[in-house]
């Protein structure tokens, strides 16, 4: 491939441009004048890689691991140029940027598609301390090899758990698909990952009675003050939602005043907020709905429903039923019963646990278990949204006023 220095006429002179040329011919006999660089020797390599190359696209096999070294190091100028002439595709192009800019589009994506800034931030995260656990800079250098033997490192190092191992997998298995969607790799990697099989022990949580939440809610209506900056009705309020809908603390923190329907006693938790991104239109029980009619009675539509609640809602209900404890064994109750008790040999008592006695609740107050699988949007093989979803809307609601009161007091042991 002959390298040279273009001249032209100029003024009546003869001026010699700067940059040095290659005179490329391709498969089938086409000629292109390519510009490289100012250094003749620079130049020269360079005119031989591509000599090299052209050489192996013509003999129709693939290029060997020198000539893909040397286009990962190409100009992202020169790659389009090949591009052009047929010598590269467009996955090999895209391996050329480096795979942070690849990262960003992604995330991106997800924006466009209506996920919350906070899971954006969270994939982000995930994915790149993967590629980073893989020293990856270029989609060349992806391996669904590395990439599975990097999770598993921190699996068994007990850096994760098994649940966050199968996160992580599905979290690279969205991005390796993309990426393959967008014709940026030549080849559907995402097939080779795999999730595990959760064996671990999952968090014992128990159900409140309803003796312990009648007292906890009347305790906090009279004699509960401010608790990180919510008053003891509000966090009553926060409670019986989460008590009579399932509605996890992520989903509660994100309602606003809109999202309450008086007329059609509901509450709407948008698609971007649930755990399944669909939207969950979950029926309300009158006297909630009352509860919530008063709390927004004063606040404009895009409102928080609860302004103050953080991620520390299993530290706000823990410390609740810490004092309402201390207040029922200052009333004469045993302080070697559990009640209201955190902490049991049955199991202990977080946010979450407020759906796990929804469930139990539900299932003693006589719902069927499709009814409270809907409720409480459990996927299973045996459930079909499609057939049920209508038939099943006004069965949740019955479910849902069937819940037993909670004005029982608590019953009060005999003295031996």
């Amino acid at each position: 491939m002959r390298v040279y220095r273009q001249t032209v006429k100029k003024d009546g002179q003869t001026v010699t441009a700067k940059k040095w040329y290659a005179d490329v011919r391709l498969p089938g006999g086409k000629r292109h004048r390519l510009p490289l660089f100012e250094s003749k020797s620079l130049s020269e390599k360079f005119a031989a890689m591509l000599e090299a190359m052209i050489g192996q696209f013509e003999s129709g096999g693939s290029y060997d691991k020198n000539i893909q070294n040397w286009l990962s190091q190409v100009s992202p100028v020169f790659i389009n140029r090949f591009i052009s002439w047929g010598l590269v595709d467009a996955a090999r192009a895209e391996g050329a940027r480096p795979i942070k800019d690849h990262i960003e589009d992604y995330i991106d994506h997800l924006r466009h598609k209506g996920n919350t800034e906070p899971y954006c931030k969270l994939c982000n995260t995930r994915i790149q301390n993967v590629i980073d656990g893989c020293k990856t800079r270029k989609l060349a250098d992806l391996s669904a090899v590395k990439i599975q033997r990097h999770i598993g490192k921190q699996l068994s190092a007990g850096r994760l758990s098994q649940g966050s191992f199968n996160h992580y997998i599905r979290q690279m298995k969205g991005f390796l698909r993309w990426l393959y969607r967008e014709d940026r790799i030549q080849s559907d990697i995402d097939k080779h990952l795999h999730l595990r099989t959760v064996t671990e022990i999952v968090k014992d949580r128990r159900a409140l009675s309803i003796e312990e939440i009648s007292y906890l809610l009347d305790w906090l209506q009279t004699k509960a003050g401010t608790r990180r900056r919510l008053t003891g009705w509000e966090r009553a309020v926060l409670y019986k939602l989460a008590l009579t809908t399932g509605l996890r603390a992520d989903e509660i923190r994100h309602l606003t005043a809109a999202s309450v329907d008086v007329k059609a006693k509901t509450v709407t938790v948008q698609g971007a907020y649930t755990k399944n991104r669909r939207e969950a239109v979950r029926p309300l029980r009158d006297d909630v709905l009352a509860d919530l009619q008063t709390l927004i009675k004063t606040k404009t539509p895009d409102a928080p429903l609860f302004k103050y609640i953080t991620d520390k809602t299993a530290e706000l209900l823990r410390a609740d039923m810490d004092d309402a404890r201390a207040q029922w064994i200052q009333d004469g109750g045993s302080k070697k019963d559990d009640f209201l008790k955190a902490d049991t040999i049955d199991g202990e008592i977080d946010f979450h646990a407020l759906r796990h006695s929804f469930a139990t609740l539900l299932i003693n107050g006589g719902a069927d278990v499709k009814t409270a699988q809907t409720l409480l949007r459990h996927s299973t093989p045996m459930l079909t949204l499609g057939v049920y979803a209508r038939r099943m809307s006004g069965a949740g609601a019955a479910a849902v006023d069937a819940l037993p009161s909670f004005r029982q007091k608590p019953k009060k042991k005999k003295k031996a």
